[in-house]
């Protein structure tokens, strides 16, 4: 992670890791707020102990309230899987997760495993993964802030 962030809040939930079986993410914050090029960003582990992360579009950008979920005009990990209009909130939050089927997630790993017959390997997606992933939708939506 190159990238020029200003981490000003992070937390570590104990009764969360205390369900999560031994692995790195035992060591990380379950929770991370950040600035990357004035935009805010969000990283947080949700119930199975996968990161999702979250980036604030502005209330002037030209897709504020704009951008759907699987909406192509933003790459990401696997695609954008959440925006917070659709939900009547109007913050201009969007975001993806981790949890996905070639995701190592703490508390699906083995089941995936043994469902899927071990066909797609999986890779946990740790908080700098998140975080560059987060970068990345912001230097998309810099980008666009003049379309």
């Amino acid at each position: 992670m190159n990238k020029d962030i200003t981490i000003y809040n992070h937390q570590t939930y104990q009764k969360m890791k205390d369900c999560l079986p031994a692995g790195e993410w035992q060591e990380e914050y379950d929770f991370v707020e950040f600035i990357y090029k004035d935009y805010k960003c969000e990283i947080l582990r949700n119930g199975f102990g996968a990161l999702c992360g979250y980036v604030y579009t502005p209330e002037d950008h030209p897709l504020y309230e704009k951008i759907e979920m699987g909406d192509n005009r933003i790459d990401c990990h696997w695609g954008l899987t959440y925006a917070s209009w659709y939900f009547g909130e109007k913050d201009g939050k969007i975001g993806f997760d981790c949890a996905h089927l070639d995701d190592l997630v703490p508390l699906r790993s083995r089941e995936n495993r043994d469902f899927l017959g071990g066909q797609f390997p999986e890779t946990y997606r740790n908080i700098d993964y998140v975080i560059d992933q987060c970068c990345n939708i912001v230097d998309q939506l810099k980008v666009k802030e003049h379309e």
